[in-house]
């Protein structure tokens, strides 16, 4: 009677409710079921839980282990749906609130019960994982969801059902967090664009809204966008709150994809304006933070900056973790670019211990990411490698740190260490699918640039030169910085063969961007390129003016390793 009863509670779980157990035997009293259970706590299998009279748990998991496998798969399958039809009773209205262990239980008993209470409480428990941040557990609640309907989970094909579409959106959502940023465009896109059919094709256009208006990382953030806000936008009242928020993704997409910059901060204004006329503070603060975001990406560094700060108070008034991170990293990105790295890393530090709170792979990686430009800035190598490996333990094919460990390797004089980041740079950018050039490309120039010029190498310069013409030729529009990037790659490919004409060229194009850095990324300022351009020009004076603009940013910024290069002008 006692090995039953022990085996019964092994398919409830790690923790089990007498009541419950008591449901589950089969011919056994209370009394009889009291006294097994005392055996198997004078045995250690089992231990009741103090401060719950009627609560039990196994001693160790393997135990509860090791008992559910005595069961034959028939028995099991029986004893989950008796268990998930007796737990659903018994919570009754608050099922919803453990829709998680009834989701797990009616999956195991879907051969019995069907797929149909699988599906809702999958799909319930789903959300609350969403809400804690619990992606991972909300990644395989929509898997399973989508399973039970026989459903696939990427491709375009079209689904006639609710369910699905909530499971689709959701698994987007989930995936967001938990992909690298470059499995993301392929994989949401499917996602998104499934779901937002559905609500589109039934006139949901509440539920179509909601996936329009979802935030997105990039890259998959501007193309997708296009397409989904385009859509839903015409379908909103034009003064609802519904419409602030479709503008506000509106903003960021002609900004970012179509380099509309004009065209974006009337879509941003208009947002803004329904959010303060409504009083809502968490789309003010949306607003505003893709408002500097293409601030930043059209080099209107100051005005980003003062948008950015508002954007993470209001993120902070709200209780909004989420869009606090991000609106923390770009913050600290025009830190960065402006010289002031003491706030920058203030401002990462914050970023990454509310990214570890929100178990979000890519804003943790940023973080960190942005956290080892400041030591690397300060020439604190060791401390830069620390948390350039803490954000590539979580997203080992985030471009920017290996672009900032690459650079770091080989200034140090590390050539093997600096060309294995290379390499693995190079094989993420050359991975990309033609017309989906951007950021990453224009840092693979320069890196491929400055590594070849400080090593004595030029087998690869070819490369970088057709990753950076491919970024300045795109059919997309590029954002100037991204732009200004790459620039700065062909700046260093002319000089190295000392080519004037093409110095001369990029010189004319770099011009506006005097007194910032080429990139968060790097700690070289674009007065060092226009002082190597201008000398290889043939105009030493004025290239003269140039470094010691470039050694004052530096130094002022605390740029130890900006100060060097400055003062070092690599041999020009």
């Amino acid at each position: 009677m006692c090995n039953e009863a022990v085996t019964n509670a092994s398919v409830v779980g790690r923790e089990f409710d007498f009541a419950l157990l008591l449901r589950l035997a089969e011919d056994i009293t209370e009394d009889e079921l009291s006294t097994a259970l005392e055996e198997a706590v004078k045995a250690h299998l089992v231990e009741e839980l103090s401060t719950l009279p009627g609560r039990y748990h196994f001693s160790h998991s393997l135990i509860q282990q090791a008992l559910a496998e005595e069961l034959s798969t028939t028995r099991r399958v029986r004893l989950h749906a008796r268990i998930a039809e007796a737990l659903e009773s018994n919570y009754g209205p608050d099922a919803e609130a453990q829709a998680a262990e009834l989701a797990h239980h009616f999956a195991e008993a879907q051969t019995v019960l069907g797929a149909e209470k699988l599906v809702q409480y999958s799909l319930l428990a789903v959300e609350k994982a969403l809400a804690t941040y619990a992606y991972g557990e909300a990644l395989d609640h929509f898997q399973r969801a989508l399973s039970a309907k026989d459903e696939p989970s990427t491709g375009t094909v079209p689904t006639e059902c609710a369910e699905t579409a909530a499971a689709l959106f959701g698994l987007g959502r989930a995936q967001l967090a938990t992909l690298d940023q470059y499995q993301l465009g392929d994989a949401v896109t499917s996602l998104l664009q499934r779901a937002l059919d559905y609500y589109i094709n039934t006139g949901d256009v509440a539920r179509a809204a909601a996936v329009a208006e979802y935030p997105l990382l990039q890259p998959a953030r501007y193309l997708l966008k296009t397409t989904l806000v385009d859509r839903v936008l015409p379908l909103v009242p034009p003064d609802s709150l519904v419409a602030g928020r479709l503008l506000s993704q509106y903003g960021l997409v002609i900004g970012g994809d179509q380099g509309d910059y004009q065209g974006a901060q009337e879509a941003f204004e208009r947002g803004l304006a329904i959010a303060r006329r409504e009083g809502d503070t968490a789309l003010e603060m949306r607003t505003l933070s893709y408002a500097a975001l293409m601030d930043l990406f059209h080099v209107h560094f100051q005005e980003g900056l003062e948008k950015y700060l508002r954007a993470v108070a209001l993120a902070q008034s709200v209780g909004d973790p989420r869009a606090e991170v991000e609106a923390r990293w770009y913050t600290a990105v025009i830190q960065y670019n402006l010289g002031q790295p003491e706030e920058a890393r203030r401002t990462v530090t914050a970023g990454l211990a509310l990214a570890g709170r929100l178990q979000h792979r890519e804003w943790q990686a940023y973080h960190s990411y942005g956290i080892s430009i400041y030591f690397r800035a300060i020439g604190e190598w060791d401390s830069a490698r620390e948390y350039g490996d803490r954000g590539l333990q979580v997203s080992p094919r985030f471009y920017q740190l290996l672009y900032m460990r690459l650079c770091l390797e080989y200034e140090v004089g590390e050539f093997a260490a600096g060309g294995d980041y290379l390499n693995r740079l190079l094989e993420i950018a050359q991975s990309r699918p033609a017309g989906s050039v951007g950021p990453m490309h224009a840092a693979t120039s320069f890196a491929v640039a400055l590594s070849g010029r400080i090593a004595g190498a030029e087998d690869r310069f070819d490369v970088a030169e057709e990753l950076a013409e491919n970024v300045l030729s795109s059919s997309r529009s590029i954002p100037p910085l991204t732009a200004n990037f790459a620039r700065a790659g062909l700046a260093v490919l002319a000089v190295q063969p000392r080519d004037a004409d093409a110095a001369a060229d990029q010189y004319g194009t770099l011009q506006s961007a005097r007194g910032t850095t080429i990139s968060t990324a790097t700690v070289t300022s674009i007065d060092r390129v226009l002082g190597l351009l201008a000398h290889t020009m043939g105009n030493p004076e004025q290239a003269a003016t140039h470094f010691a603009d470039a050694l004052t940013f530096s130094r002022k910024a605390g740029f130890r390793a900006g100060a060097v290069q400055a003062g070092e002008i690599l041999g020009a």
